[in-house]
């Protein structure tokens, strides 16, 4: 499903249906049910299948899955893809320009259980973009700091430019950045 392509100071991952947790190195494999932490400090970069990536900034805590995607235009069944859940921190990813072809949306879950997807805006080149939640029980902030993203959550869909950020709960609700997410690619400092 993903794999651990940048890890510094302590980085874990519970396996699904164990109750430890094990130090995640370059070169983890993650599958289905995985619950990956970083601690004070720490950053590591998962990489997707596809291209795709999510960078986890320190003390953040996601569960990956395997989702099944929407179903296409002509409806046909949509195939499986990677979810994140952000349980705490923040989160930054990357997809692709999809003007070199399709690229799959990335898929996340908000703080009820909700399954969103966000995906580079055809045209707008590479996007580079942020899941945070703050503290238990809020939802999740989708951000973006380059290129344009398609957001979509419970049937609505939301254009976010550079810049500019919704809350996904029930509902996108637009957020007022008080500063720029301040993150350029690529990254060096993993």
């Amino acid at each position: 499903m993903a794999t651990c392509s940048a890890a510094t100071g302590s980085v874990r991952v519970k396996r699904k249906g164990e109750g430890f947790w094990a130090d995640a190195t370059v070169g983890t494999v993650f599958r289905s049910g995985d619950w990956v932490q970083t601690g004070p400090g720490a950053t590591a970069r998962v990489d997707f299948l596809g291209s795709a990536y999510y960078e986890l900034n320190e003390d953040a805590l996601i569960v990956l899955s395997l989702e099944n995607a929407p179903a296409t235009k002509d409806g046909a069944p949509g195939t499986k893809q990677a979810m994140i859940a952000v349980q705490s921190g923040e989160v930054r990813g990357v997809l692709p320009s999809s003007d070199a072809g399709v690229v799959a949306p990335m898929l996340f879950a908000t703080a009820d259980g909700k399954r969103g997807q966000i995906q580079a805006t055809e045209g707008a080149g590479q996007l580079e973009f942020r899941l945070s939640k703050r503290h238990k029980g809020s939802n999740v902030e989708v951000s973006v700091n380059s290129g344009q993203a398609t957001v979509a959550l419970s049937g609505e869909k939301r254009t976010l430019n550079a810049g500019s950020a919704a809350e996904a709960g029930q509902a996108l609700k637009d957020v007022v950045l008080l500063r720029a997410p301040g993150w350029t690619s690529p990254r060096t400092e993993i």
